[in-house]
């Protein structure tokens, strides 16, 4: 209270505790209401009443003591109020700083995982939910209306995912319609080649193809007509050029099924087209064999990539090294087929000896 008082010592001196101008007559409130009006402030200071109860107190001293005085008027009561106001607001303060060391010296320190985390109200989820039914709604019916439509041969894009229609699937025959006729509604992680590796003959058989049995041809009505049907294989793959077509048509398809994946086939296409330009043509056919390896491993196992090199590392040495099991047997059966022809020749072309005519 000492502090209070010290700040008051003016206020008992001069009612206004202010500058006024000269014109207005200056007085100065009685001792027994300065005193009153700074217990007030000392009781808030230590909490023992509240900020507007004081601030009540105060005004009705004051009141009182402009009524019982014949000096002082209404003027006075502003700035005398005004003063202990700043009291109050300044013991507000050191109010406000006491309760926080306070609370730090006697909590724990609560870390940002400890905090409770905030909860959307309930008109947020709500709105969450509608937007999600409609756009559910929107897709299922934009999605019957494609059906329904005589744009049933278009490509339907979905975000990143793709719509494979029946139409595409004449041209990639090892594709399995009910696997991927709607891949927009199956998750990436969930697509994958298992069971589902490309035939190289059947791809390469049904780009040239310019046949199809029309017992297998379906019509949808409005004249267009669709079908699901494997050419026959009259193509198979013997050259790289064949090798290079093939392996560009069944990744773009492949692609348009799986755009995430584009990158991956792309790698695996340039690791064996390195093979082709190593290898001399006339063991081409081992490169291609060892493609058809890779990609029957892949089938076999569902999350095995193309771009897994080092998974493909025993079929390499299988088909293309020298020691493989399958390059020898191929050499083992060359050779003696070619042993078996030269040693006939040379048994039916050798001139017979003067003992053996004789004989």
């Amino acid at each position: 209270m000492s502090d209070n008082a010290g700040m008051t010592q003016t206020l008992s001196s001069n009612p206004t505790s202010e500058v006024q101008p000269a014109s207005k007559v200056q007085h100065k409130f009685d001792q027994a209401s300065v005193t009153k009006c700074l217990k007030l402030v000392d009781d808030f200071g230590k909490g023992l009443i509240s900020k507007g109860d004081a601030l009540l107190e105060i005004q009705l001293i004051l009141q009182s003591a402009i009524g019982e005085s014949d000096s002082l008027t209404q003027q006075d009561f502003k700035p005398g109020f005004t003063h202990f106001l700043q009291l109050l607001d300044h013991a507000s303060g050191d109010l406000s700083s006491d309760k926080e060391r306070g609370r730090n010296a006697n909590e724990p320190e609560r870390r940002e995982s400890d905090l409770p985390s905030p909860r959307p109200c309930s008109s947020a989820i709500i709105k969450e939910r509608e937007l999600r039914s409609k756009l559910r709604r929107q897709n299922l019916s934009e999605e019957d209306e494609s059906d329904e439509s005589g744009d049933e041969h278009e490509y339907i894009l979905r975000g990143k995912r793709r719509k494979l229609t029946s139409e595409r699937l004449q041209f990639y025959p090892w594709l399995e319609p009910k696997q991927y006729r709607h891949v927009s509604h199956q998750k990436a992680e969930e697509l994958t080649l298992d069971w589902r590796a490309p035939d190289l003959k059947k791809v390469l058989s049904g780009h040239y193809s310019t046949s199809i049995d029309p017992k297998q041809t379906q019509s949808l009505g409005k004249g267009f007509e669709i079908t699901l049907s494997q050419p026959t294989t009259t193509h198979k793959v013997k050259t790289f050029g064949d090798w290079s077509i093939v392996t560009d048509l069944w990744i773009e398809a492949l692609t348009f099924i799986m755009p995430w994946k584009e990158d991956e086939l792309r790698s695996y296409k340039r690791y064996l087209s390195g093979f082709f330009i190593d290898v001399h043509y006339a063991l081409h056919s081992r490169i291609i064999d060892f493609d058809k390896a890779c990609r029957l491993k892949i089938e076999g196992q569902k999350y095995l990539r193309f771009d897994s090199i080092s998974k493909f590392r025993h079929l390499k040495v299988s088909h293309l090294s020298s020691l493989g099991m399958v390059a020898y047997s191929e050499l083992h059966q060359l050779g003696s087929t070619t042993g078996d022809k030269s040693s006939g020749k040379f048994t039916g072309g050798r001139k017979k000896s003067r003992f053996e005519s004789s004989g």
